[in-house]
């Protein structure tokens, strides 16, 4: 070994010497052996960087492409895409937000679900990096955190579904010399035990603009990933007109794959300013491994999203209504004018199979609005933690659930939640369920929009010169 690596160099009059071709090849395997021991011992040593400067693991770098624009206003809201840190691990946003005791960037994660080892001893670190000109070079300012790991709680392990939401908590640094904001941050994270690691750049240039309160009474919708060719139209413009009437300003989807009439219908809004499409793909490897297309880790990113634009964020499925005793029928009253900072609100399933809906529309040749039809739901209420849905102060909930919250940030105030009686508020469930429906009772809560609802439906249908289409 000593020979291979000190032998003298050959002066260029002589000819190289002379070896066998098993001793060149014992040579060759001697030396990369020792290269693979010393890259072994670097990747397993739990000595991390703490300043700038000091060299990270080798780990394959993924740019995940943001907007160079701030976040305000809303229709420059940051672009994302699922990027593979290293197997079974995946991150695809970063979002400030007002931690429980400082600010804090969010990174929304996918992670392996019965692997504790993973969640309890993955080390990542956040490297914050500003480019900065100064006399025409290109200066990189960074600063290094240490980043916390946490599973979202989301129990469908028994359905055979072995990855699980999560998110990435970095500390934010304060900005340094005149620089406004951070232009980029890398997650850097190392798994000892498998033995592997990787990093993944986010681009944060979207933070720099913040309203540290948003606009008082104002609402954004967080809808549920769109799959299964959706091919609803119709009730994709029934949802979106009746929560407009309900006060909400905004709606943030995540199609996964919808029909060409029901893209038409998503453009529409889009164009009309009211609404952001945000294209939800799994990563490949992922498929139905997470449950309901990460239906968790769409949530969270969505009230990352919105918390800080908008004062509440609503939560729920384009089959479900809010239907409220509270006079006028608004968000606004439902949140009591903002007296109540989170209301989980418990679901019925209304009497439809759709089978008279179907056929009015087919012989009048117009959509019928099962808002203004159905008046009638099952006399059963589900319990608050089984199909309840929300509207919440986005910027104060900590850990999102798919049909509730649970824990809240510490604030400098107590959080007022309020799980309220289906007599004042309940979830109407629009939906076919055979053999469901045991009794019924009358519901009419949902047809308090029912005039403004038919002459918004039919403008913005003929608009999209829609004629009979699917309920």
């Amino acid at each position: 070994m000593d020979r291979f690596f000190h032998r003298p160099l050959p002066t260029m009059t002589e000819d190289p010497p002379k070896q066998s071709l098993k001793n060149h090849l014992l040579n060759l395997a001697i030396g990369c052996g020792t290269f693979f021991l010393c890259g072994l011992l670097f990747t397993t040593n739990t000595n991390f960087p703490s300043h700038r400067g000091t060299h990270f693991w080798p780990g394959r770098a993924i740019i995940l492409n943001g907007p160079q624009q701030p976040l305000r206003p809303s229709s420059s809201s940051p672009t994302f895409k699922w990027q593979k840190i290293f197997e079974d691990f995946y991150v695809y946003s970063a979002y400030y937000t007002q931690g429980n005791s400082t600010a804090e960037v969010h990174a929304v994660i996918l992670g392996p679900t019965k692997d504790k080892g993973f969640w309890q001893t993955t080390d990542c670190f956040c490297d914050f990096r500003s480019v900065a000109r100064r006399d025409n070079a290109t200066q990189q300012e960074g600063v290094l955190r240490r980043a916390r790991l946490e599973r979202l709680p989301e129990g469908h392990a028994d359905e055979g579904r072995n990855i699980s939401a999560g998110r990435l908590r970095c500390r934010l640094p304060p900005t340094v010399g005149n620089q406004s904001h951070w232009d980029e941050m890398t997650v850097k994270c190392r798994y000892v035990k498998a033995l592997t690691s990787g990093t993944a750049t986010l681009s944060i240039s979207h933070l720099k603009e913040r309203r540290s309160v948003p606009r008082k009474m104002s609402f954004a919708h967080c809808g549920a990933p769109i799959f299964g060719g959706y091919d609803r139209p119709a009730a994709l413009v029934e949802f979106v007109e009746y929560y407009r009437l309900m006060g909400v300003e905004r709606f943030f989807w995540y199609p996964v794959n919808v029909s060409l009439r029901s893209e038409t219908v998503l453009e529409h809004y889009v164009r009309d300013g009211v609404m952001e499409v945000i294209r939800w793909t799994m990563p490949r490897a992922v498929g139905e491994r997470v449950h309901n297309f990460g239906q968790l880790a769409q949530i969270y990113d969505c009230i990352l999203r919105t918390g800080l634009e908008y004062d509440y964020t609503v939560n729920s499925d384009l089959d479900e209504f809010f239907g409220t005793s509270q006079f006028p029928a608004t968000f606004a009253s439902i949140v009591r004018k903002g007296s109540l900072d989170c209301v989980v609100i418990r679901s019925s399933f209304m009497d439809c199979d759709g089978s008279h809906v179907r056929d009015h529309a087919q012989q009048s040749g117009e959509a019928v609005l099962q808002t203004s039809t159905v008046d009638r739901r099952d006399s059963y209420v589900f319990a608050t933690a089984v199909r309840s849905k929300y509207v919440c102060r986005g910027r104060y909930v900590d850990v999102p659930r798919i049909h509730f919250v649970k824990h809240f940030k510490n604030s400098s105030r107590a959080v007022v939640v309020s799980y309220p009686s289906p007599e004042e508020e309940l979830i109407l469930h629009y939906r076919t369920c055979n053999g469901c429906i045991r009794t019924t009772t009358p519901e009419s809560r949902g047809m308090v929009h029912r005039n403004e609802m038919k002459t918004n439906v039919a403008n913005v249908l003929s608009k999209l010169n829609f004629k009979a289409l699917k309920p």
